[in-house]
């Protein structure tokens, strides 16, 4: 899922809208690594979600 929306931000000109694409794709990542250690795994946060919380605090801090 990450790997599309890093595609799809690409693929726009409009900085302002590249951003907001990259954040929504980080936060759907990091919802699903939250649901999935809720429901199966406490590891899937740390392996899924580990990567995607980095990179959201990552981009906020870098705008």
């Amino acid at each position: 899922m990450i790997s599309r929306g890093l595609r799809q931000r690409d693929a726009r000109r409009d900085p302002a809208f590249a951003f907001q694409l990259k954040l929504f794709f980080l936060v759907c990542v990091t919802i699903a690594a939250i649901y999935g250690a809720w429901s199966v795994k406490p590891r899937i946060l740390l392996i899924q979600g580990g990567p995607a919380i980095f990179a959201l605090v990552l981009t906020v801090l870098a705008s």
